[in-house]
């Protein structure tokens, strides 16, 4: 008879994905997977023939969970300027916090860890929410004249990504560094969220 399992995957999941997201993917063996765990080597290879599969998991949980708590409110039938402002200012705050810590997301797409196929497609995946969350709302802004947009809202989706991708790179390089602060006041302009000027009173 099999031995029962003396551990709980999913909570194993979350405890190898907070490990990875402070220590990086080259910064966690799988001994330090063990003991974050509370797994035996035996256990965890049961599920995950090694580190870069019990990675790909961890990298899945990410995506949901961090995925829901910044996308969600872009996804909403009704979001328009009002998400996309909680949106930058959201992203903003964590990139101050989190600093070096990232977006395990982002940071891992700039790996060799995203040539492999499990990963990637964890990263196109979260990647696509977001960039399908941003198309929706601006798309909502645009309709109810909330915003006004240099392109149409599929193409600055596309350019909103790739700002946010470029914030996460450069902080978990250098934490947050006025460069940073650009990328992410670039992102509320292309977003049209740049106030409109004050009408100046005649004289």
């Amino acid at each position: 008879m099999a031995r029962p399992r003396q551990f709980d995957p999913d909570k194993a999941v979350a405890a190898a994905m907070e490990l990875f997201w402070r220590e990086g993917y080259d910064g966690v063996s799988f001994d330090d997977l063990v003991q974050a765990t509370g797994a035996s080597r035996r256990g965890l290879y049961s599920l995950w023939n090694g580190k870069e599969a019990l990675f790909a998991a961890a990298i899945q949980r990410y995506r949901q969970e961090i995925g829901d708590h910044f996308f969600a409110e872009l996804e909403q039938p009704g979001a328009g300027r009002v998400a996309l402002e909680a949106f930058w200012e959201r992203f903003e705050q964590a990139a101050r916090h989190l600093g070096a810590r990232s977006c395990l997301v982002m940071k891992t797409a700039q790996h060799p860890m995203a040539r492999v196929p499990a990963v990637a497609a964890e990263i196109d995946a979260y990647n696509e929410r977001l960039r399908l969350a941003f198309e929706g709302a601006l798309a909502r802004a645009v309709t109810a004249g909330e915003v006004d947009l240099t392109f149409d809202p599929a193409t600055v989706s596309r350019i909103l990504l790739g700002l946010a991708t470029a914030t996460a790179s450069e902080t978990a390089r250098h934490g947050f560094s006025d460069e940073a602060a650009r990328l992410i006041a670039a992102g509320r302009e292309v977003s049209g969220l740049t106030p409109s000027p004050s009408p100046t009173s005649g004289r």
